[in-house]
């Protein structure tokens, strides 16, 4: 009862429109890679009947653009970035947008899965105090990224959440959170080393791989 984008074969297309419909049948998504040809695309536009479930799916390094028709009653764009139509959900930034601070709306209260992966561009993201929940990989491979605080009252910090991120150098964990899921940070450049294990602020989260003996320091 409905379609999906599988595949475009295109691969010098720079723009894309998500069909809204295809032989009667609602195009309500993209799959995973659809766009894994396309490397030269810069523009993606969703119709009124896409869900975006997981940004990743979309995503390509190239795009710089995201847009929305008229009549989709699900999202919208501000300030280059896709949000809900309430603008609660924060779903994606493109991965080649030439901002290089972004500032997450006030109205905000989630950041959705992948979100700003591999933004290369963001050097400083701005979220406010409304946020409740931060997806996992939201900052995967933004390895510009160094400025950004977490706000307090988080609970949890996901997989993957900061991984990749190489020139994050210093990030204050809230004392509000009480885990940290695999791989979080990563190959970030908040991580120290003190006698084989590896810490962010006041989190151990691994340690090298031979290590034959850990004291997790005082604190």
């Amino acid at each position: 009862g409905y379609a999906a984008v599988s595949y475009v074969k295109d691969e010098n297309i720079e723009e894309f429109t998500v069909p809204e419909t295809v032989e009667g049948l609602p195009v309500v998504g993209v799959q995973w890679g659809a766009f894994r040809n396309c490397s030269k695309i810069k523009k993606l536009t969703l119709s009124k009947n896409v869900i975006v479930n997981n940004w990743d799916s979309f995503a390509e390094k190239t795009m710089a653009e995201i847009a929305v028709t008229e009549d989709n009653e699900n999202y919208t764009v501000a300030d280059g970035a896709l949000y809900s139509k309430d603008m609660k959900t924060l779903v994606a930034f493109p991965p080649a947008g030439s901002a290089e601070e972004f500032k997450v709306s006030d109205k905000t209260e989630k950041i959705d899965d992948c979100a700003f992966v591999c933004c290369k561009n963001l050097k400083k993201i701005v979220l406010n105090d409304n946020i409740k929940e931060i997806g996992a990989f939201a900052f995967w491979g933004c390895s510009a990224l160094s400025d950004i605080a977490l706000p307090n009252g988080r609970k949890e910090i996901k997989a993957q959440t900061f991984a990749g991120c190489t020139s994050l150098s210093d990030i204050d964990i809230p004392e509000s959170v009480e885990s940290m899921n695999d791989g979080a940070f990563n190959d970030a450049g908040c991580i120290k080393t003190e006698d084989g294990i590896y810490y962010v602020d006041n989190w151990a989260v691994g340690s090298d791989k031979d290590i034959e003996r850990g004291d997790i320091r005082y604190g």
